[in-house]
């Protein structure tokens, strides 16, 4: 213990003793950190004596704020402090730590930079909390303090490697969690304990109380704002800080809370990172000894929770979710509304008690808020309290969407609870209830039976009998209308009346939108099999796979019965769809022209209209006569209801019976004659109708409906004579009793009937012809009469000749009824050889008007083949034959021949009506004979219409090819498909097909499908496509398919269009029968949709999507065919196919797995690059989106950080980088290919993840290399000649330079190097120094530096072992010509010696001194960058060797370049500390200086010789003497100073001089024993003063003088140098032009020569000495008191107060230098003369001089020392007379003198002289 004492008594004496900062801060660095440690002494009086010591320790430190603390020496002993085993440590950390803090507090800011990695590592370490809490604090200091590196920048890489978190992320984990902790901290409200959500006692205790910090509110915001900004640099992993930023967002502080919300937008978040989910929860949560975080903050940790489908598996989600729903607080409610919605769609349909407990929070929480609306009394926010409800309704639905079980709880209490709330809640919420109801359609149909028997009913409900707002009404039903098509199949005949409901016109628009997709099977079965949350192909959801059943017809018409009350405003609509059930009831299991497709409707009604075998198969399934059925039954019911409304009274003024009576006479024209008779008592009813109404439509079917039930043979005579009667009337004017005449006297007439009253009748109806009013009605009237027979009987002959001709007019001027009604009259008479029928016919072909064509096309075929034609067989409303009607067989041949003459005309518009009269020919009469004869020519005429420019032609002719095609047999369609085939491809057949198409036929305008090659033909390409297949008679289907808008579009053409749906049967059945076929036909056909002409690939198009049921699953199935046409067409010699192969292979690659085609990736590869340099631009487009498309797929599916497979990933890769780096694409000829190569790399290197590691070093590489091929060609040529365009070329190379950082390359690069680990290494350091070596331009180079320090960064262990060969390529490096290259390696350089050998470092040192010493300005600024690199870049390499680097960082900061300055004074400045380090380093420095003293460059002799002075510059401190610089070290520094003053002058050599001068006085003591170096500098002082250079001269006079100050030595020779420059002629070899003398004082010339004269005075003086015997050179004394006032005599000076002011101080310093002595100083009288002569002088120009007060105060002053020396002992003189003068003098100044000051000097000589 005593000695332990005594040792600290000594250290406490040494410490005393230093008295100033300096020497208390020496003693403190070697003391205090040993003095600390006693502190674990076992001997309680020692460390009480410690602790008294600290006190005055403490003390004296805050007395020296300006000294610095050992910190680190003490960081080193808290982390292991040298105390006895056993001992506690405790406390010498604590205080080790406190005088830390108080060092921290005096360092720079680059200082706590430097010293915070050592603060930072092994914190985890310390297990004491105190301890623990005392770092943390200092770090938090520093990051307070020091301003942060900016984001992902070089220095906040180098500074999270100083940290070595990557060796020991425990450190990080637990440095980022405690200031996660310090931003839930509150300020302390005044007691020392007190609590803060989300953090447990102790930890509040560790931040303040264990920490010794208090925080303010301000400070604590502070802290937290700067540590803040310090986390974001990129120090730190986002994974560690992502709590703390989130913490952050929410701070009461906007500075803070700002910051942390652009700071989370920077961070990639670990959403489903189970340690931050956790944290996440804990905070939220709290527990016994944490309490929660503030709501605030739950509500921010609830927003990140939402993102992360982790969270929604947590355990604590209902907890977490019934906190949030039953907080106060607003936005954490909200939020907490969007976690259950979140955890509802991550958690998915499982039964989950999550479900049933938040669902039923959920419900009873909008129960509370008022139900079935909001109460808005007690709310105070609407819009929030709106939202907030609306976000409950969400999620409400969201959890049922989820949980299916929950829909069934309670036989459907939630979806009752939804649809009350949709009914009656507040209008805003209505949409958002709506949304929720929809979602849960999904889980509709796998309701139990007996669920959706209530849910029907419920719907109903709502549907018929709901009553309430308008608009929530609207809602309601259609929601229900969804649910009911969401729910039900379309089989069922209830849910399809509820549709039939919503249809109602008293509905909103949408809802009967919706009803009607419940009433089309194809919106239906689309709505239907999309309604699901699986994955499913697009096929499948366009319900492609399905098959739906129709309603049966009886079940519908009870349904239908049961609900007619209900149905007043929908009942036209049930009526409709229970007839188009009833059809496709008939037509079940039959291939007709009805199939449901988007036209369904359309196709039906038509039929109905058209087509035979539909009407056939309808007549069929009416007639039958089964009980069990109950068809008979239901059809008299159907009809008698269809009966009632068409003669409701209230029908007929709304206009909507007319569809009830198209459709009664429809379905009686179809129905047994039993069925008919039914409705004989109602035909007064129809009567009454046709009576009531004016509305044309309604007279027609009313008067039509009489005329069917009237002719009946169950109808009496009796009573059809008593109507006839009663309608015929000489002046008829009704046009219904004129259409009951014409309709009833006509079935009459074909039933056999005879009709007593004809002639009466007819006689009516000619009047009526003549009638312009009733025309019209006429001739419906006539057309019946002619059609069914009455015409044809003997007693109509007259009126058939009237009705010819007053029809015939009308004809010719393109009538249509008329037309149609002169056919029918022409086949009421026998045939004739001359008819006027055909010539009228034909002259309509000028009408202008589509409809008519077609009608007089049904005219000509009415005409040409009688009731043989199939289109009177649409017309007949009673089942049979005519019997009275001729038959014609003669004229077809004839009218064909005309028709297909009129074709080959030239005259368009005959043209045109020939090909339409020519399809209705084919159309109508294709079965006859005659036509089968001509079908080889009618195919040839249709072949010419296949390159008319009008698209109705083209359309009817291929439609028209079809039918002729169909109808032949195999002899004529093998004919005709050799005949097609043939002038499609050969136009050198025109014998045989004479103005068929050609190749060069142009079917289009000019222009108007512009290819730039020249037209295309949509036909061409489809016959191509067929022979492609190998089948040309596929053309015919084909054609069918590709072309029918037209005829679609048209009322009459949609007959013509109706076929093409046969042609699509045929085709699939051709396809299912022979599988080769189709194998051969889909790869063709897939590639033509993609056809550049949009013609053709809309043609194609339509093929494929009508022939096609499911486009993927054919792709899957012919995969294989298809990829291989498509390589294969992208090689062909047509740039229209390559084109489309290219578009098709794009689709082909997005629809088909990876997998599938991974085979043929090469290939496609390379036809893709291939594409990319097409001569055809627009292929080069289609390549570029084929290889951009493959790109992103392939990147996405090898990404194994996002879950691909590795295996997977390795083998693309390993396929895909060699193929894209060598000749087919990085060293590819085409730009375009090597560029997106390049692109295509880029994307791999930063998305595929650690999949790439095997090949980083060959793309390494190669990126190098690249950097400069790459380069635009332009800067290439700039650069070589920047002289030319005024560019400096180090500007242009800083901007290169520059464009590399920014280069998405060096971002590649940088990716893949993050990859890199120890399997990798090895490869990648070779390939980066080969791709060194081989580049040559400065992009490549730079990148290649960029890479070194990046691997240094990042990877500092990894490439640790590679670190010398590193190290050598930039050496190599740097000494390259390009200066901007060799800078970028000199920084590269400073990274590399962090892991470089010692050796080779040194050798780095040598080199860089080799460059500046010998190289040129270039080299000797690239050493400064590198020297200074090393220091800033491995600095405890650096702290190791700075005696290598230091030394040379000191001459060369002397170095009058700027730009090799400037790099090695920041080095010398950053590492060192005073000029402490001069001494440090003075033997290295002194031997670069001394070894380059006799350079050959003059600048380095000039360099180091400032350097030496500087050295003597820095031994001016009166502390420093021979022994702290060592005695080797002083002779050397003179040895160097004497041999840098040897050789001629020049500039700056003054300061070599003045710097030997100054050692010399400094060191006195050891010149004078040495008397052979005390000789050597009087000799070289004494020959630079005789130097010729006059400039130089003058400086080294000065040191001269300044050297006899101290030594007496060659004085002599010193008063004849320095009077010959003080005299006038010393100038008189100036220029001779100058004048002699200035002529204004003020003048630079003036005041320059003044200056030189007064520096040579005050050395003059200064050379003035008294030995300490008292001797004194006589002539020096009587030359320096000449000198003051020589100046003043001068010819070539004009003296200015300052020569007054230098001559009165050089006189008072002479006068101090005597009184100075001790020993006796002889003056002769000539020394008191020359004296007083001066005096007396000096007194008249500066006692005297009224303008500057200092010179009379220093002249009075001069003479006081002068009296008080004479009076003194230490010269005897005898003075009285200069004492008299004084006397005398100061007497007459006190009378004159104002200033103050001087009468005060002028006072103290009076009172002097008294005395």
């Amino acid at each position: 213990m005593d000695a332990e004492l005594l040792l600290i008594d000594k250290v406490e004496l040494r410490i005393a003793l230093a008295a100033t900062a300096l020497q208390f801060e020496a003693a403190i660095k070697v003391y205090l950190s040993p003095l600390l440690l006693k502190l674990a002494s076992p001997h309680a009086p020692v460390r009480q004596q410690i602790l008294q010591t600290i006190q005055h320790l403490v003390t004296r430190i805050n007395a020296y704020p300006e000294i610095q603390l050992p910190v680190s020496a003490l960081m080193a002993q808290v982390k292991a402090p040298s105390v006895p085993a056993g001992a506690d440590a405790y406390t010498v950390r604590i205080y080790s730590l406190l005088f830390i803090s108080r060092g921290i507090d005096r360092m720079s800011p680059l200082e706590m930079t430097e010293f915070l990695p050592e603060l930072v590592k092994g914190i985890s370490l310390f297990t004491q909390p105190v301890v623990a809490a005392r770092i943390f604090s200092c770090v938090c200091k520093i990051l307070v303090a020091v301003t942060p590196p900016q984001q992902a920048s070089i220095e906040a890489h180098a500074l999270r490697a100083a940290f070595v978190f990557d060796d020991t992320p425990e450190d990080e984990s637990l440095l980022c969690g405690w200031l996660t902790k310090l931003f839930l901290l509150q300020p302390a409200p005044g007691d020392k304990s007190y609590p803060c959500p989300g953090l447990l006692a102790t930890d509040v205790a560790f931040l303040t109380q264990d920490a010794g910090v208090s925080f303010t509110s301000d400070l604590l915001t502070e802290y937290k704002r700067q540590i803040l900004a310090f986390v974001a640099c990129g120090c730190f992993k986002d994974s560690e800080i992502q709590t703390l930023v989130v913490i952050a967002t929410v701070d009461g502080s906007s500075s803070i809370n700002d910051l942390a919300d652009t700071v989370i937008r920077k961070l990639s978040i670990g959403y489903e990172s189970r340690a931050l989910i956790s944290s996440l929860f804990a905070l939220f949560l709290g527990n016994a000894t944490q309490p929660a975080v503030k709501p605030t903050l739950q509500a921010r940790i609830l927003a990140v929770l939402c993102q992360s489908k982790l969270a929604a598996h947590h355990p604590d989600v209902s907890r977490v979710s019934s906190i949030g729903l039953n907080s106060d607080y607003t936005r954490l409610k909200q939020n907490t509304v969007l976690f259950v919605k979140w955890v509802a769609q991550s958690i998915g349909e499982i039964d989950d008690p999550f479900y049933v407990s938040i669902a039923a929070q959920l419900k009873q929480n909008l129960l509370a808020e008022g139900w079935p609306q909001m109460d808005t009394s007690v709310v105070k926010n609407y819009s929030g309290a709106i939202a907030q409800r609306r976000s409950q309704y969400e999620a409400l639905g969201s959890i049922l969407k989820r949980q299916p079980g929950l829909l069934q709880e309670l036989s459907l209490l939630y979806l009752g609870f939804l649809f009350d709330s949709l009914a009656g809640d507040t209008a805003e919420l209505r949409l958002t209830i709506q949304d929720s109801l929809s979602g849960l359609t999904v889980h509709l149909p796998g309701l139990p039976a007996p669920l959706k028997a209530q849910l029907k009913t419920m719907l109903g409900d709502y549907l018929i009998t709901a009553s309430g707002d308008a608009d929530a009404l609207s809602s309601l039903r259609y929601v229900a209308i969804k649910y009911v098509n969401c729910a039900f199949s379309f089989d069922d005949a209830e849910a399809r009346m509820l549709c039939i409901f919503g249809c109602s016109s008293q509905n909103r628009a949408d809802i009967i939108e919706e009803a009607s997709k419940g009433l089309h099977p194809y919106w239906f079965n689309i709505l239907q099999s999309s309604n699901t949350t699986e994955f499913r192909s697009t096929p499948a959801l366009l319900g492609s796979q399905n098959t739906l059943g129709f309603p049966r017809f009886v079940e519908m018409v009870d349904v239908l019965l049961a609900s007619k009350h209900a149905l007043r405003f929908a009942m036209d609509r049930a009526v409709e769809f229970v007839v188009r059930s009833l059809v496709m009831e008939a037509i079940q299991g039959r291939t007709t022209v009805v199939v449901p497709d988007q036209e369904w409707e359309i196709r039906v009604d038509k039929a109905l209209e058209f087509d035979e075998t539909v009407n056939g198969l309808l007549r069929v399934r009416l007639n039958e006569d089964d009980p069990m059925d109950g068809l008979s039954l239901e059809l008299a019911l159907f009809l008698s209801l269809i009966v009632d409304e068409f003669t409701l009274t209230a029908n007929v003024f709304q206009g909507s019976n007319a569809s009830f009576g198209r459709i009664f006479t429809k379905l009686a024209s179809l129905v047994p004659d039993a069925t008919v008779a039914m409705f004989l008592p109602d035909i007064t009813r129809f009567e009454a109708v046709r009576r009531a109404t004016t509305l044309e439509a309604v007279v027609q079917y009313a008067a039509k409906a009489v005329a069917v039930v009237g002719s009946h043979p169950s109808n009496p005579d009796s009573c059809v004579t008593d109507l006839i009667e009663s309608l015929v009337q000489p002046e008829l004017t009704s046009k219904g009793d004129l259409l009951v005449l014409g309709g009833l006297v006509a079935r009459l007439t074909l039933r056999g009937r005879v009709v007593s009253v004809l002639p009466r009748v007819l006689d009516v109806i000619l009047a009526a012809l003549a009638n312009p009013k009733l025309y019209e009605t006429a001739l419906e009237a006539v057309s019946q009469l002619a059609m069914l027979g009455s015409l044809s009987l003997p007693e109509a002959l007259g009126f058939w000749t009237a009705a010819v001709a007053v029809i015939e007019p009308r004809v010719r001027k393109l009538d249509e009824k008329s037309t149609l009604t002169w056919a029918y009259l022409a086949i009421a008479q026998p045939e004739a050889s001359e008819s006027p029928f055909e010539s009228v016919l034909y002259s309509t072909h000028v009408s202008k008007q589509v409809e008519y064509l077609f009608t007089s096309g049904e005219a000509f075929a009415i005409v040409a083949a009688g009731w043989d034609a199939k289109i009177l067989a649409q017309k007949t409303d009673i089942q049979g034959k005519p019997a009275l009607v001729p038959s014609r067989g003669t004229r077809l041949p004839l009218i064909l021949l005309l028709v297909m003459k009129a074709c080959l005309e030239t005259k368009p518009a005959l043209r045109k009506a020939g090909c339409i009269w020519l399809l209705s020919l084919v159309q109508y009469c294709g079965h006859l004979p005659a036509v089968q004869l001509k079908a080889a020519d009618i195919h040839l005429v249709f072949m010419r219409f296949l390159a008319d420019r009008d698209e109705l032609v083209q359309e009817s002719a291929s439609r028209g090819l079809s039918i002729v095609y169909e109808m032949g047999d195999a002899e004529l369609k093998d004919t005709l498909v050799r005949g097609l085939l043939k002038s499609f491809t050969d136009s050198t057949t025109s014998s045989f097909t004479s103005g068929s198409v050609s190749h060069d036929t142009e079917l289009f305008e000019p222009g108007v499908m512009n290819t730039n090659d020249g037209s295309v033909s949509t036909y061409k390409d489809i016959l191509n496509l067929a022979s492609e297949v190998g089948d040309p008679s596929l053309v015919y289907k084909f054609m069918s398919l590709a072309k029918n808008s037209a005829l679609w579009s048209s009322r009459k053409g949609i007959a013509f269009g109706l076929g093409s749906i046969l042609s699509k049967s045929a085709l699939d059945d051709l396809l299912v029968k022979d599988s080769r076929l189709s194998s051969r036909l889909i790869p063709k056909l897939y590639r033509y949709r993609f056809d550049p002409n949009t013609s053709v690939a809309k043609s194609m198009g339509d093929i494929w999507n009508l022939l096609i049921a499911d486009s993927t699953r054919a792709v899957t199935d012919n995969y294989e065919e298809i990829l291989a046409d498509l390589l294969k067409s992208m090689g062909h010699k047509e740039w229209r196919v390559r084109q489309a192969a290219t578009a098709a292979l794009i689709e082909l690659l997005q629809t088909v797995p990876l997998e599938t085609y991974e085979p043929q990736l090469e290939e496609i590869w390379q036809m893709g690059f291939r594409a990319i340099d097409d001569i055809k631009e627009s292929v080069r487009k289609e390549g570029n989106r084929l290889t951009r498309s493959l790109t992103t797929t392939l990147v996405r599916s090898i990404d194994v950080d996002h879950g691909a497979s590795q295996l997977r990933a390795s083998s693309v890769l390993g396929k895909l980088i060699p193929f894209l780096l060598g000749g087919k694409g990085l060293l590819g000829d085409a730009e375009e290919v090597r560029n997106f190569a390049l692109e295509t790399i880029l994307k791999l290197c930063t998305k595929t993840g650690s999949a790439i590691k095997p090949f980083i070093p060959t793309l390494l590489e190669q990126m190098v290399v690249l950097m400069s091929t790459l380069e635009p060609q332009i800067v290439n040529y700039l650069a070589l000649n920047a002289d030319k365009y005024n560019v400096r070329a180090s500007d242009l190379d800083a901007k290169r330079l520059q464009s590399v950082g920014h280069s998405p390359i060096i971002e590649a690069m940088e990716r893949l190097l993050d990859l890199v680990d120890d399997s990798t290494m090895e490869q990648v350091v070779p390939a980066v120094v080969s791709a060194i070596k081989r580049s040559i331009g400065l992009p490549s180079k730079a990148a290649g530096s960029r890479i070194m320090a990046t691997l240094v960064l990042k990877h500092h262990m990894l490439t640790k072992p590679y670190g010398d060969v590193l190290l050598k390529t930039a050496i190599g490096q740097i000494g390259d010509r390009n200066d901007t290259i060799a800078s970028s390696y000199a920084t590269a350089a400073g990274y590399l010696c962090r892991i470089a050998s010692v050796d080779l470092t040194l050798r780095l040192a040598k080199k860089l001194q080799t460059m500046y010493f010998e190289g040129d300005d270039r080299t000797r600024m690239v050493a400064g960058i590198a020297s200074e690199a090393v220091s800033k870049y491995s600095g405890d390499r650096f702290a190791s060797l700075a005696a290598a680097f230091l030394p040379l960082a000191y001459i060369a900061k002397n170095d009058p370049e700027e730009g090799v300055s400037e790099p090695f004074s920041r080095e010398w400045a950053d590492n060192t500390s005073g000029n402490g380090a001069i001494r440090l380093y003075l033997s290295e420095i002194t031997e670069l200086i001394q070894a380059n003293l006799t350079s050959q460059l003059y600048l380095i002799r000039k360099v180091v010789s400032q350097a030496i002075a500087g050295v003597c510059a820095a031994f001016s401190d009166s502390s420093v003497d021979v022994a702290s610089v060592g005695e080797k070290n002083m002779a050397q520094l003179f040895t160097v100073l004497l041999e840098a003053c040897k050789g001629r002058s020049w500039a700056g050599k003054e300061h070599v001089l003045d710097a030997l001068v100054s050692l010399a006085i400094k060191f006195q003591a050891y010149v004078e024993i040495q008397p052979a170096l005390g000789e050597a500098i009087a000799r070289t002082v004494l020959v630079e003063a005789k130097r010729k250079n006059r400039a130089y001269a003058k400086h080294a006079i000065k040191s001269l003088g300044r050297y006899l100050g101290v030594y007496q030595d060659e004085v002599d020779e010193y008063i004849e140098i320095v009077t010959a420059a003080l005299d006038d002629e010393y100038y008189e070899d100036e220029s001779d032009d100058e004048e002699t003398k200035p002529s204004n004082k003020s003048s630079q010339r003036n005041l320059l020569r003044e200056e030189e004269r007064l520096e040579l005075v005050r050395s003059l003086v200064a050379a003035f000495a008294v030995s300490p015997h008292g001797d004194i050179h006589a002539e020096l004394f009587v030359v320096v008191l000449q000198s003051l006032t020589k100046i003043f005599a001068s010819s070539l000076v004009i003296p200015t107060w300052k020569s007054e002011l230098v001559a009165v101080e050089g006189l008072h310093a002479v006068a101090q230098r005597v009184l100075s002595q001790s020993q006796h100083v002889e003056l002769t009288p000539k020394h008191v003369e020359t004296f007083v002569t001066t005096w007396k002088q000096l007194l008249e120009v500066a006692g005297r001089d009224k303008d500057i007060e200092n010179v009379r105060v220093q002249f009075y002053k001069a003479t006081a020392a002068w009296l008080r020396l004479f009076a003194s002992e230490l010269c005897l003189v005898d003075a009285a007379a200069f004492e008299a003068v004084v006397r005398d003098t100061v007497g007459d100044a006190m009378a004159n003198e104002t200033s103050n000051l001087v009468r005060h000097e002028l006072e103290k000589i009076q009172e002097w002289q008294t005395e």
